[in-house]
């Protein structure tokens, strides 16, 4: 489906997303480490302390999965909404090639999408982390876990993307011979 110049951009972009995930899943991980390291537990908490930021970092931690799953979803909705107004996104600063065509925007649109998401997983491991480091709780490192599989499930490769763009331009071009 897609020709050498659209094939190029796409493992360029790839490469590209796959740095950006690896470095913000390894900043939650350095983060964490570094509190482990530093902020010791030494067991002495009073019997009545109540962990509150541990539940709300949680509970943000639940929210977080639904969220990094149900925005970019919307996201694509809108970006699809767009191409079909023609409304077709303006990048000041990284146009997509001109031979890559609508791929190259819709590859434009993965990319914050992936970003998206992905920032939503991280801000909610931070917070996690943040938690652990103020109340000492292993609930705590269990969500940072939990959130960091998430962020590699999250992972882009060629072939997602790829499939990714072959799913969006069906879809486009099936709401484009609905409205003719």
């Amino acid at each position: 489906m897609l020709d050498e110049p659209q094939r190029e951009y796409v493992n360029k972009v790839t490469l590209m997303l796959q740095i950006i995930t690896v470095a913000m899943a390894t900043g939650v991980l350095v983060f964490a480490g570094v509190v482990m390291l530093l902020f010791q537990d030494d067991g002495q908490q009073d019997k009545d302390f109540q962990p509150l930021i541990t539940y709300v970092a949680a509970a943000f931690g639940i929210v977080a999965l639904l969220s990094a799953t149900v925005v970019p979803r919307l996201m694509d909705a809108n970006t699809r909404k767009n191409f079909l107004a023609g409304n077709l996104p303006q990048m000041k600063n990284q146009m997509p090639p001109a031979e890559t065509g609508e791929v190259g925007l819709l590859v434009a649109m993965y990319q914050v999408r992936l970003i998206v998401g992905v920032a939503i997983l991280e801000g909610a491991a931070f917070f996690n982390v943040i938690a652990n480091m103020l109340e000492g709780q292993a609930i705590s490192l269990a969500m940072v876990a939990l959130l960091l599989v998430a962020i590699f499930f999250n992972f882009p490769t060629r072939s997602s993307i790829e499939n990714w763009i072959a799913m969006q331009c069906r879809t486009i071009e099936e709401l484009r011979s609905l409205q003719s």
